[in-house]
Protein backbone atom coordinates (compact mmCIF):
# COMPACT_ATOMS: atom_id res chain seq x y z
CA UNK A 1 0.00 0.00 0.00
CA UNK A 2 2.74 1.98 0.71
CA UNK A 3 4.18 1.96 -2.50
CA UNK A 4 1.27 2.88 -4.91
CA UNK A 5 1.15 6.06 -2.29
CA UNK A 6 4.57 6.75 -2.96
CA UNK A 7 3.79 6.41 -7.27
CA UNK A 8 1.32 8.55 -6.58
CA UNK A 9 3.04 11.55 -4.85
CA UNK A 10 5.76 11.37 -7.59
CA UNK A 11 3.41 11.33 -10.28
CA UNK A 12 2.54 14.47 -9.13
CA UNK A 13 5.63 16.15 -8.12
CA UNK A 14 6.65 15.45 -11.87
CA UNK A 15 3.35 16.83 -13.30
CA UNK A 16 4.08 19.90 -11.12
CA UNK A 17 8.10 20.16 -12.57
CA UNK A 18 6.32 19.88 -15.64
CA UNK A 19 4.22 22.48 -15.41
CA UNK A 20 6.69 25.13 -14.05
CA UNK A 21 9.09 24.21 -16.64
CA UNK A 22 6.14 25.33 -19.24
CA UNK A 23 5.68 28.33 -17.65
CA UNK A 24 9.31 29.67 -16.80
CA UNK A 25 11.06 30.32 -19.21
CA UNK A 26 14.48 29.50 -18.07
CA UNK A 27 16.80 29.27 -15.19
CA UNK A 28 18.45 32.66 -14.58
CA UNK A 29 21.57 32.78 -12.18
CA UNK A 30 24.28 35.31 -11.57
CA UNK A 31 28.38 34.36 -12.10
CA UNK A 32 31.07 36.59 -11.40
CA UNK A 33 33.84 36.30 -13.69
CA UNK A 34 37.35 37.88 -13.11
CA UNK A 35 38.13 40.92 -15.83
CA UNK A 36 41.18 42.29 -14.63
CA UNK A 37 43.82 41.11 -11.85
CA UNK A 38 47.02 43.76 -11.78
CA UNK A 39 48.67 43.27 -8.34
CA UNK A 40 46.54 44.64 -5.79
CA UNK A 41 43.88 45.84 -8.23
CA UNK A 42 41.38 43.20 -8.90
CA UNK A 43 38.14 43.70 -11.05
CA UNK A 44 35.19 41.54 -11.35
CA UNK A 45 32.12 41.71 -13.61
CA UNK A 46 28.53 40.08 -13.09
CA UNK A 47 27.05 38.45 -16.00
CA UNK A 48 23.22 37.33 -15.68
CA UNK A 49 22.88 33.97 -17.53
CA UNK A 50 19.70 31.61 -18.33
CA UNK A 51 19.77 28.21 -19.18
CA UNK A 52 17.04 26.97 -21.12
CA UNK A 53 14.61 24.69 -20.15
CA UNK A 54 13.41 22.90 -23.22
CA UNK A 55 9.24 22.34 -23.69
CA UNK A 56 9.66 18.73 -24.90
CA UNK A 57 11.72 17.96 -21.57
CA UNK A 58 8.59 19.88 -19.78
CA UNK A 59 6.10 17.70 -21.47
CA UNK A 60 7.24 14.04 -21.28
CA UNK A 61 7.73 15.40 -17.29
CA UNK A 62 3.38 16.00 -17.54
CA UNK A 63 3.28 12.75 -19.61
CA UNK A 64 5.50 10.62 -17.37
CA UNK A 65 4.13 12.04 -13.65
CA UNK A 66 0.09 12.08 -14.99
CA UNK A 67 0.99 7.90 -15.81
CA UNK A 68 2.76 7.30 -12.62
CA UNK A 69 -0.14 9.39 -10.71
CA UNK A 70 -2.43 7.31 -12.52
CA UNK A 71 -0.78 3.68 -11.91
CA UNK A 72 -0.50 4.98 -8.03
CA UNK A 73 -4.46 5.43 -7.85
CA UNK A 74 -5.29 2.03 -9.45
CA UNK A 75 -2.95 -0.11 -7.12
CA UNK A 76 -3.95 1.79 -3.98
Amino acid sequence: MGGARTLGVVGLALVLVGVLALVVPGITYQRERHTLDLGPIHATAEHRETYPVPRTLAVIAIGVGAGLAIAGLRRA
